[in-house]
């Protein structure tokens, strides 16, 4: 295997043309774990022997072998399955109606819709399902032992997913009929319009990337075919659009600490603290060898990335609040029965204005707005020299 083989590429010009990198069969068994933060979607145009023969994974074949397994099947007008921009977070924000049948119930929908409505049998998760079915799939080697979840998807013709990141790494393996795949780096945030924030789909987005209206956009094109498979590293923006009945098996592990610091992971700061989510950071810093969070956010101001230190420090704060205050649902409540010096305070806010220019404008979760109320009388921003952060306040 070849260098180029073996390696994600990086666009050499940062706002030119991008295209994916392509490996050989070989390269697929040593995709990379700890996915680059400026890697780019490395295409396999082959797959290891344990995935043939293809025929194996045509629909009626696998209903024959597992056709009284239920599973989730969904129904989308028109084949769309995009996401409500209103629904408030711990609601579902589909925009499609999901319901469990038999596998083989599910197959014949999916392959003979009727009236608008398309299916699909999306995110069958293949960790929970009977061991028969469960072992159809063979684990990557680079994923063995590791922690990663599956999934099995069997897509009518015409059926599309709208565009939205995702927050974990991601490996599509085509089994059966094609995809079409139109993704945008994490870099053009700013340029697509999302969802809200403080909404269940605060991830996803109403933009058709092959539309004139994304034309401005950085974009990569896959066509991903039976036989082939994608690395989709986090929070890219994509759109998949099936070509045909298509059958694949998805794999996805959680992103890198430099990964997690990407511009569509601060956009979701605020809702992440707000969720406890940030406490899985914190433990992400402690099992990568980092002796603190604090020396992780130090490396990242000597870089001259604020907003990093910020959140990583965010992440120690959430920990040690969430600790002193078990029963507090989110960080409103902690910064209402937290007795909490004025330093603290002071230090605090310092790291939310900091997390607040992500997107240019401040967190507008009511938990952060409500913090920031809470701190008016910490007129000092900054951490006082005596803090162990203040080298981090200092400009």
């Amino acid at each position: 295997m070849t260098t180029e083989e073996s390696r994600i590429g990086e666009a050499s010009d940062p706002r030119g043309a991008l295209r994916p990198e392509s490996c050989s069969v070989a390269a697929f068994e040593t995709f990379p774990f700890e996915v680059p933060v400026s890697s780019l979607p490395l295409h396999a145009t082959g797959l290891p022997d344990p995935w043939h023969p293809l025929q194996r994974w045509a629909p009626d074949s696998i209903a024959s072998r597992h056709g009284e397994v239920l599973v989730p099947l969904a129904r989308g007008r028109e084949g769309n399955f995009g996401y409500h921009a209103d629904r408030a977070i711990g609601e579902s924000p589909a925009a499609f109606d999901i319901f469990e049948v038999p596998l083989a119930e599910a197959v014949e929908r999916v392959k003979y819709p009727r009236g608008r409505d398309l299916y699909a049998m999306k995110q069958v998760s293949l960790d929970r399902s009977p061991p028969g079915l469960r072992q159809e799939a063979p684990c990557p080697s680079f994923l063995a032992g590791r922690g990663h979840l599956s999934w099995l998807w069997i897509s009518g013709d015409h059926t599309r997913t709208c565009l939205h990141f995702d927050r974990a790494n991601g490996l599509i393996v085509q089994l059966q009929g094609s995809k079409k795949i139109t993704l945008a780096p994490p870099e053009e945030t700013e340029r697509i319009p999302l969802h809200p924030e403080r909404s269940a789909s605060a991830h996803g987005s109403d933009l058709d990337l092959a539309s004139e209206a994304a034309r401005r956009l950085r974009r990569i094109e896959v066509l991903l075919d039976a036989g082939q498979a994608l690395l989709l590293p986090a929070f890219w923006f994509h759109q998949v659009e099936n070509l045909g009945v298509s059958v694949s098996v998805h794999y996805s592990w959680r992103p890198s600490i430099p990964q997690r610091l990407l511009a569509p992971a601060r956009r979701l700061a605020g809702h992440d603290f707000s969720a406890n989510r940030l406490r899985s950071l914190r433990t992400q810093l402690t099992l990568s060898g980092d002796l603190h969070a604090r020396d992780y956010a130090s490396r990242s101001r000597e870089r001259g990335d604020e907003v990093a230190a910020a959140l990583v420090l965010l992440a120690d704060w959430e920990e040690m609040f969430f600790a002193t205050c078990p029963g507090a649902a989110n960080a409103d409540e902690v910064f209402a029965r937290s007795d909490l010096s004025a330093e603290t305070r002071a230090d605090f806010r310092w790291i939310l204005q900091q997390v607040g220019k992500a997107d240019q404008r401040p967190l507008t979760s009511p938990e952060a707005a409500s913090i920031l109320s809470r701190l008016a009388s910490a007129q000092d921003l900054r951490p006082k020299p005596s803090h162990p952060y203040a080298h981090l306040g200092s400009r």
